[in-house]
């Protein structure tokens, strides 16, 4: 999904709004959608040339970095071998 995009754009997308709050640390209003992948999106509606569209909240939120998993959290991502590994 290539944001900012209008509400109809995201639901295209597959996206489906699941709640309508504001956000925890700095109060804006925000939409959360539920993604092709199943992850929560939170989602801002700005104007964008006089049309309302939709931007991550992580983009202009101040607090963003308090809502990021560590890395050192993170699942490690399975190594893929490369193609020439494949057939050795």
């Amino acid at each position: 999904m290539k944001l900012p995009a209008t509400r109809d754009e995201v639901e295209a997308g597959g996206w489906r709004k699941v709640e309508a709050r504001r956000c925890k640390l700095c109060g804006v209003p925000i939409d959360i959608f539920r993604t092709l992948l199943g992850k929560n999106a939170p989602l801002e509606e700005v104007l964008v040339d006089g049309v309302r569209k939709y931007i991550s909240h992580f983009a202009t939120c101040p607090h963003a970095n308090k809502f990021r998993t560590p890395k050192h959290l993170k699942p490690a991502k399975p190594e893929v071998p490369k193609t020439g590994d494949l057939f050795a």
